[in-house]
């Protein structure tokens, strides 16, 4: 190598020696920077959830009650607010329309519960005894869906018996009866009530110690499923009344097993299961604060993700599952200072 080569290189070497000196600095700050991007990326919130349009009133729906009148439109009832006019969503068309006819003024379903019966009508039950301390103020309501109509029921067994919207289930019966589940904190017990549905009284009632309610699904023409919280597991017999534990059902429901496995702190949360196994659990906003972060334990990953917030504050709210997957988010505004108008917006859960 020539002495002028041998120079050329040792001046390069210089210059680059003097230039990484510059440049570390710099380019320590732009690595850290990206560092930091990335993290935030990462750690950053899913964003599932979108504004999805309006409902076709004020809104101000609270504690509602959602019940599919058919494969296309849902029935919403307020339950806290005192709207006495109802909504039908259609999910096809995202679109909203008000009742044909209004609840009647002397009937304020206060945090009532709705049921579809076998013959396609709507059932409401509210016993307003719990919160007015008046025993007159208990009732039922049938929706009839074909001319949109409210017809009244004062004092059945079916209300009389209704705890509330927390404390009771129902399940539709295949020959169009009504079971009615009460849960007794502290009795820790379940009671179980038999109903007919042509007048609403009561054919049989039983109770279960030590046991609180899942889920309930029929499975022949006299059986029906009790699975319980605590993996114990009941068949109610209609043809005899009797209720005895289950053999056959011992494994645990399907549904509170992947609950388990998710690992979530349950509150006052309600569990919302797709059909590929996820759950969502939705932030509660109770008493005007942010309780825990919206989140989806993914089935496949065994794992809990972050998603976004609700756009706007939320108490007291209700959802619909719709047949894509995806889950329709209203009301919880009424009464609720953090809320801004308009109270009607609704959003949607989409993965």
């Amino acid at each position: 190598m020539t002495e002028n080569n041998q120079n050329n290189n040792k001046q390069i070497f210089i210059q680059f020696s003097d230039w990484c000196k510059r440049s570390f600095l710099p380019l320590t700050i732009l690595s850290v920077i990206i560092l930091i991007l990335l993290c935030l990326y990462f750690l950053a919130p899913q964003k599932r959830i979108f504004e999805n349009g309006q409902m076709a009133g004020k809104g101000e729906f609270k504690s509602a009650s959602v019940t599919m009148i058919d494969k296309d439109n849902y029935l919403l009832i307020d339950g806290q607010c005192g709207t006495r006019q109802p909504e039908i969503y259609n999910w096809k068309e995202n679109k909203f329309y008000k009742t044909k006819n209004k609840i009647p003024n002397e009937y304020i379903p206060w945090y009532h519960s709705s049921l579809k019966l076998k013959n396609g009508n709507i059932l409401l039950v509210a016993n307003n005894h719990f919160i007015t301390k008046d025993g007159d103020k208990n009732f039922v309501l049938i929706f009839d869906t074909n001319n949109q109509t409210f017809t009244p029921y004062e004092n059945t067994d079916l209300s009389k018996l209704y705890l509330s919207v927390d404390f009771s289930k129902f399940l539709s019966l295949d020959n169009g009866n009504i079971l009615l589940f009460n849960k007794n904190d502290k009795k820790s017990t379940t009671e179980v009530f038999y109903f007919n549905s042509k007048d609403f009284s009561l054919i049989n009632s039983d109770k279960i110690d030590n046991f609180e309610l899942f889920e309930a699904k029929q499975i022949n023409e006299n059986e029906i499923i009790l699975y319980g919280k605590n993996a114990r597991n009941y068949i109610y017999n209609l043809k005899n009344n009797s209720c005895k534990i289950s053999e056959e059902y011992k494994q645990i429901n399907p549904k509170l097993q992947a609950l388990k496995e998710s690992n979530y702190p349950l509150g006052w949360e309600k569990p919302i299961y797709l059909s590929n196994g996820d759950i969502v659990f939705f932030d509660t906003f109770m008493n005007g604060k942010k309780i825990k972060p919206n989140m989806v334990y993914s089935k496949n990953e065994n794992k809990l993700v972050r998603i976004n917030d609700f756009i706007y504050p939320r108490e007291d709210f209700s959802t619909i599952l719709l047949p894509d997957d995806s889950i329709l988010i209203f009301g919880g505004t009424c009464g609720n200072s953090e809320s801004q108008n308009p109270f009607n917006i609704v959003e949607i859960y989409k993965k």
